[in-house]
């Protein structure tokens, strides 16, 4: 049941928003995904749109 309640979460958009703020607290990464989608016909897809992904630690430009 708990595995559903999150699955459930995680689709919606202010889940995608969480998992976003999370993997940019958690990591050396400033995650952003907009939207997270999954259909049950084919179980071992998860479809993730609108996602950007950089490195904090490397600067490209410093002024």
């Amino acid at each position: 049941m708990l595995i559903i309640s999150i699955y459930m979460v995680i689709k919606t958009h202010w889940g995608a928003e969480q998992l976003s703020y999370l993997l940019s607290k958690y990591t050396h990464y400033d995650a952003k995904i907009d939207d997270i989608s999954h259909s049950l016909k084919t179980p071992g897809i998860i479809l993730f749109k609108d996602v950007s992904i950089h490195n904090k630690k490397i600067t490209f430009l410093s002024m």
